[in-house]
């Protein structure tokens, strides 16, 4: 198994990715369920992976929101939010009023 990285084989500067024979792997950091604390997809992120908050047992939206917040600006790479299935009006109000989101 190899990773790329800016000093790895490639030179691609990609650390996200990884290769085992012909299967390339993508690297995804979730929070823990219920949790609304950034630190491991903020570095995720960081590190060139794909950070996800985790909000299936999460029902504060307040809380919710101010962790996107802080996860868009602790980092440039693409961040991932992991909303409850069939709680359209909890993701809605969660959403509402995050610049920048891409629904």
């Amino acid at each position: 198994m190899s990773v790329a990285s800016s000093n790895g084989p490639e030179g691609d500067g990609d650390a996200r990715r990884a290769t085992a024979g012909r299967f390339e792997f993508e690297v995804v950091a979730l929070s823990l369920p219920g949790s609304c604390e950034p630190g491991v997809p903020i570095a995720a992120s960081r590190a060139g992976g794909l950070g996800v908050l985790d909000f299936t047992h999460v029902s504060d939206p307040e809380r919710s929101r101010a962790a996107i917040e802080r996860f868009a600006q602790s980092t440039q790479g693409p961040i991932g939010i992991l909303l409850p299935p069939h709680r359209f009006d909890f993701a809605r109000r969660i959403l509402e009023g995050v610049g920048g989101v891409d629904t």
